[in-house]
């Protein structure tokens, strides 16, 4: 038998004393050993390595609900896609995107900057974007292929729109028959809230100057300031 020289055997040496039999390793005779590990007889048929089995992780995978949104998220962009090539054109507009809180001298403006065909009509399907109708097919045409190329800021001070335009925060394609607001869409509007808090400070303030006129009217003084109005 060939001697393994194994920890036990190390330790046993180290200390010279006798290693106990049943404390070494069965590795198994040589009598034991796989038919395969001895030449095969001349004539015998052939026997095919043992293969261990490679795990599968595909359950993993699909329970995976983040894999399954990422997944889920592709296919309604593709379905999107193929919605909007299949879907009829208007030649004569343009489906702009990016316009959240710009108004009609805002857009008009980007298109100025190049001297292309203004639009006629604006149809807003969402807050940011919108439809740009022009008179025509060439003129749509001629104001997309400018749109195409790109703008560049020619004013030292330019508006909203041609800002964002000169930067590439607004896409131009050609519109389609998809491109309709939504049925519970309703346009939130630039100013809306400063225009009506503007109109409340005016009438506060009429309403002070008449209480002070009629004031003056009747003779009464209007007392001294005091306190912080004072210091103020």
């Amino acid at each position: 038998a060939t001697a393994v020289k194994t920890e036990v055997t190390e330790d046993a040496a180290d200390n010279n004393q006798a290693v106990d039999e049943n404390e070494l390793p069965d590795f198994g005779d040589e009598e034991d050993a796989p038919a395969s590990a001895a030449p095969a007889p001349a004539g015998a048929p052939k026997t095919e390595a043992f293969q261990r089995a490679m795990p599968d992780y595909g359950d993993l995978i699909d329970d995976d609900d983040d894999v399954a949104g990422v997944a889920g998220g592709l296919q309604s962009t593709k379905k999107e896609e193929v919605e909007e090539s299949k879907a009829e054109s208007r030649p004569e507009a343009i489906l702009v995107s990016g316009a959240q809180r710009l108004t009609r001298t805002h857009l008009a403006e980007v298109f100025a900057s190049k001297n292309l065909p203004n639009f006629q009509r604006l149809e807003w399907i969402a807050d940011d974007k919108v439809v740009c109708v022009f008179a025509d097919k060439e003129a749509a045409a001629t104001a997309l292929k400018g749109a195409f190329d790109g703008f560049d800021q020619t004013e030292d001070r330019p508006g909203p729109g041609l800002w964002r335009a000169s930067r590439g925060f607004m896409d131009f394609r050609q519109a389609t028959l998809n491109d309709v607001p939504a049925t519970d869409f309703k346009r939130q509007h630039r100013a809306g809230r400063q225009v009506r808090d503007y109109r409340f400070w005016e009438c506060a303030k009429d309403i002070d100057r008449d209480i002070m006129d009629n004031l003056e009217a009747q003779g009464t003084k209007r007392d001294a300031p005091s306190g912080e109005d004072a210091i103020a």
